[in-house]
């Protein structure tokens, strides 16, 4: 208000004391006015330089999550049949040539030699086989599916491939003494959630691999070559019968080989493109040996 009579007097000269020099105040309310133009919308606009706070939040991400616990891979209880007893023994051939048929419930005395696509193998068991333990031999059309199922070498170390050739799928196989687990050979295979304990025959100069490829056509979208969240235990494999190989056994049944190949290997021409993600290996004398292809996926693994 003061600055407003300043401006006053300084407008009215000519007036004189005591005079009418009391209307121009009224020009002052009018200047009084003035203060409208206070602007207190600058305090608005200073928010948004809180936005720098967003930067903090994108640097998580560059440290990598902590491995799961290995109580999270799948086991000899988690894996295979799961229900005993509802089987039944298998009467039918062993040669399985319908396209698209589904077998649950049974206890194979044999190893099934499956010819046709699309046939499912549901919560049985198998037991032995004089070579494999189930033998894919399918090219094309649907691929043949495994599910818990559990495949047995018996007393004696099956050697073979407990699974072989390609054009499969295996989930939640459980495999126990096989020289071989999974054999990657003629066609696409997946083994998924799937647990395989190995063993190993005395005096033979053989693998034995959790996962072998032999001849492995190379991984595609519409053909994928994969082993995925499952265990393959190649610690200590047991040496059977009278070992031959002193840096391995000796014959004594409780002499064990720890240096039987690899959890996985991958030769002999196999192809590009292998996945292996998310799997728990453990033992063996290579933890992964590749000597074929390229561009191979390996990752999230644990090695124990």
């Amino acid at each position: 208000m003061l600055l407003g009579i300043v401006v006053v007097a300084a407008a009215g000269a000519a007036c004189t004391p005591g005079g009418d020099g009391a209307s121009p105040p009224t020009t002052a309310s009018t200047t009084t006015s003035t203060p409208a133009p206070v602007t207190t919308t600058t305090t608005t606009t200073a928010p948004p330089t809180t936005t720098a706070t967003s930067t903090t939040t994108t640097t998580p991400p560059t440290t990598a999550p902590p491995p799961p616990p290995a109580s999270s891979w799948p086991t000899a209880a988690t894996t295979g049949v799961v229900d005993e007893s509802v089987l039944t023994p298998w009467t039918g051939d062993c040669s399985l040539r319908t396209p698209g048929q589904v077998i649950e419930h049974k206890i194979f005395d044999c190893g099934p030699d499956i010819y046709a696509p699309g046939v499912t193998i549901r919560n049985s068991l198998i037991r032995g086989g004089e070579h494999w333990g189930v033998n894919v031999r399918v090219d094309g059309g649907d691929p043949v599916v495994l599910e818990h199922v559990t495949i047995d070498g018996g007393e004696d170390c099956n050697f073979a491939s407990a699974i072989g050739d390609g054009h499969y799928r295996a989930i939640a196989v459980k495999v126990l003494n096989f020289g071989d687990a999974f054999r990657f050979s003629s066609g696409d295979a997946v083994v998924r959630d799937s647990y395989a304990k190995l063993c190993a025959p005395a005096g033979s100069e053989a693998h034995s691999d959790g996962l072998q490829g032999y001849r492995a056509p190379s991984s595609t979208a519409d053909a994928p070559q994969v082993l995925e969240h499952s265990t393959i235990d190649q610690r200590c494999a047991r040496w059977e019968g009278e070992g031959t190989r002193p840096e391995n056994g000796t014959g004594d049944p409780d002499d064990r080989a720890c240096s039987v190949t690899a959890n996985v290997f991958w030769a002999d021409d196999s192809g590009d493109g292998l996945v292996l993600r998310d799997n728990l290996f453990r033992g063996g004398g290579y933890t992964i040996r590749v000597h074929s292809g390229s561009g191979h996926t390996v990752v999230g693994n644990v090695v124990e």
